[in-house]
């Protein structure tokens, strides 16, 4: 079974190019993490697959999983509710994220 979290807090910070995205459970934890951004169709956050091929996989969803049009590889960071994304602009493209 898929383990699924809300994004319950989205920040982008652009002086420092850094987004935060905190989860409504418990992720993996790591300094550097594989995952895959979900975007839409005009290139919208959507989500985030943790691991997205290990065992601790998660799935962070901002948006509908109907939305997501494609995947784009990214290393994170994440204290165990809160992911790091350094390079948020060109990552997650962040200056088209819906801020919560």
């Amino acid at each position: 079974m898929l383990a699924e979290r809300r994004v319950t807090a989205l920040r982008f910070d652009a002086t420092s190019d850094v987004a935060t995205v905190v989860a409504d459970g418990p992720v993996p934890k790591g300094a550097a993490l594989a995952a895959q951004v979900l975007l839409d169709g005009h290139g919208g956050f959507v989500g985030l697959d943790l691991l997205p091929d290990g065992a601790d996989r998660v799935v962070l969803m901002h948006g509908a999983h109907e939305a997501v049009a494609r995947t784009e590889g990214v290393v994170v960071e994440s204290d165990g509710k809160t992911i790091t994304v350094r390079g948020a602009r060109k990552a997650l493209n962040a200056d088209r994220m819906a801020i919560l």
